[in-house]
């Protein structure tokens, strides 16, 4: 990932966007993931900016990621959206249930990252 902290200064500027295309309905299935893996990306580099909004998208996160083989693209979303639990754990309270079916869609993930899900 190319992204780093300085990527904070426009989180704002995009972060409500992707909310809202993420829980639109009769969005195309391939938007949906493509915003997923964006929101856990700015996560997993920035999660105190996106944490506090978490429980906004955790739900449809879960359910968009969930039915996508394994690859990195999926790692790096999943690997922010476990930075964004541990600064906001009451935010995916509420859907922890999909949060767990998306982990367990998982085949083979990487060490470190079944690690995180612990």
């Amino acid at each position: 990932i190319k992204l780093g902290p300085e990527t904070s200064k426009y989180i704002p500027l995009v972060l409500n966007h992707l909310v809202e295309i993420i829980n639109r309905p009769n969005t195309p299935k391939t938007l949906l993931e493509n915003t997923a893996i964006t929101i856990g990306r700015l996560g997993y580099v920035c999660p105190h900016d996106v944490a506090p909004v978490l429980h906004q998208f955790v739900r449809q996160w879960c359910t968009s990621l969930r039915n996508i083989r394994d690859n990195d693209e999926k790692d790096s979303a999943f690997r922010g959206i476990c930075q964004m639990i541990q600064v906001n754990p009451a935010g995916v309270v509420p859907d922890f249930m999909f949060f767990c079916d998306a982990v367990a869609s998982w085949s083979h993930p990487k060490d470190d990252l079944k690690e995180m899900f612990t």
